[in-house]
């Protein structure tokens, strides 16, 4: 099996919530916003308190993709990922 990407897939948030499609992005974004918030994943924290405590902010990106399920509908998928590429090991995260 193999997953073949949409090439009309927007590539920012902003250019999927400014498509015809708007609609069901911006649903499938409230709902991974919604997640992160609910599991206690997030909280909101003040710019200014993290460089005041000198941490490093880590950087984040919309991974938008369109899925076609098996009854031929199509799921819009919302992912915010971090750029990791930005982490200290010990310091930004640990292994478990």
């Amino acid at each position: 099996m193999a997953i073949i990407s949409d090439p009309n897939e927007p590539k920012t948030i902003q250019q999927a919530l400014k498509s015809e499609e708007h609609e069901e992005w911006r649903k499938s974004a409230i709902a991974e916003l919604t997640s992160f918030y609910s599991r206690g994943s997030w909280t909101s924290v003040p710019r200014q308190v993290a460089y005041d405590k000198e941490k490093n902010i880590i950087g984040s990106k919309w991974v938008l993709k369109k899925k076609k399920e098996p009854d031929n509908t199509i799921k819009y998928k919302s992912r915010v990922v971090s750029k990791g590429f930005m982490q200290i090991p010990g310091v930004n995260y640990t292994e478990r």
